[in-house]
């Protein structure tokens, strides 16, 4: 089985919660009857001092927990923290919200979803930083995976990056809050190089491959659902 492409949820960016919970617009839709779905969640923070605890997708209803599946700080002054979070087989929702848990409450968050189909299970994160150059990261895929990538770009005294994946369908780009895009490389690829346009400031960028199911597997998956 191939993985596919579902369906993405819009960005949500907010800034200084008191409560240390971010809870996203409640955009978030997953198909029902997806066959081995995954989903994701992309997360920039605006300081590596604030890592995310803990991302739920419907915390008021079906409230899925995820799990942290890489995450990486910018090599630099406290600036910039990438993750992604993921769940496999998820219960499907229509317009739900996503609701992130932090220790701190002093930064700006940004973080969206993005649903698959046909995931078996989820690679080995790769991360990659630097405190200058171009952003860039390579993930290692199979013919039938579908590699992801979010990349984040932090000036210090400002955003003056642009990160910008490219040959790539991106899930979602930001120019303005805190330069920070993700994508994802359709299948058929052995080796996935995700990179992005950058003015010399520090960057970073985390990418999992999403590992397509054996048909032996599809096929067990559809005698429990019939």
């Amino acid at each position: 089985m191939t993985v596919a492409f579902d369906q993405k949820s819009a960005a949500t960016s907010l800034v200084n919660t008191a409560s240390g919970t971010y809870t996203g617009t409640a955009n978030t839709s997953i198909t029902n009857g997806l066959t081995l779905g995954a989903f994701l969640v992309f997360i920039a923070v605006e300081t590596n001092t604030v890592p995310i605890t803990a991302v739920h997708l419907d915390a008021a209803g079906t409230n899925q927990a995820l799990s942290v599946l890489g995450a990486i700080n910018t090599p630099s002054g406290g600036l910039g923290r990438a993750e992604i979070w993921g769940l496999l087989n998820p219960t499907a929702v229509t317009n739900k919200a996503i609701t992130l848990t932090s220790s701190a409450v002093s930064a700006t968050v940004m973080f969206y979803g993005a649903s698959f189909s046909g995931v078996q299970s989820f690679g080995t994160a790769v991360t990659a930083a630097s405190a200058s150059g171009t952003a860039g990261v390579t993930v290692a895929s199979n013919a039938s995976d579908i590699p992801v990538a979010i990349m984040i770009g932090v000036g210090g005294s400002g955003v003056t990056a642009i990160p910008t994946p490219t040959s790539n369908t991106i899930i979602f780009l930001d120019n303005q809050d805190m330069s920070t895009g993700s994508a994802y490389l359709s299948p058929g690829v052995a080796s996935a190089a995700f990179t992005a346009t950058g003015a010399g400031v520090p960057w970073v960028a985390v990418g999992v491959d999403l590992v397509a199911a054996s048909l032996a597997l599809v096929g067990a998956a559809k005698l429990v659902m019939m």
